[in-house]
């Protein structure tokens, strides 16, 4: 997602009414959020779906690494073998294959 650009992507919501369709053209075509003015404020910002995702996608990232530091911190972590041995009997053996024994050994 581009950052937005003042001088084209921000309009008062009274425009946005008028004009939403052309907006939502904007929005996708440019990959910026359109900030929406209401009495010379923020008052909203339209993203495209794609946009949304993203930033969707990217905060639920952080937060999964946030929980993991927090719980390394509080000692609840576990050896790589142990995560590895995990997750080949989940996932299949074929799973995590440079961070197994025989990985190391060649």
């Amino acid at each position: 997602m581009r950052a937005a650009r003042i001088s084209e992507d921000i309009i008062a919501i009274s425009e946005l009414r008028a004009n939403a369709a052309k907006v939502a053209e904007h929005v996708a075509a440019s990959g910026a959020p359109m900030i929406v003015t209401q009495h010379g404020r923020a008052a909203m910002v339209v993203l495209s779906p794609a946009a949304f995702d993203e930033l969707t996608e990217r905060q639920r990232v952080i937060a999964a690494v946030e929980d993991a530091i927090a719980e390394a911190d509080a000692g609840l972590g576990i050896e790589t073998s142990e995560l590895v041995k995990r997750m080949q009997a989940r996932f299949g053996p074929g799973v995590a294959p440079r961070f197994s024994k025989k990985a190391k050994s060649r």
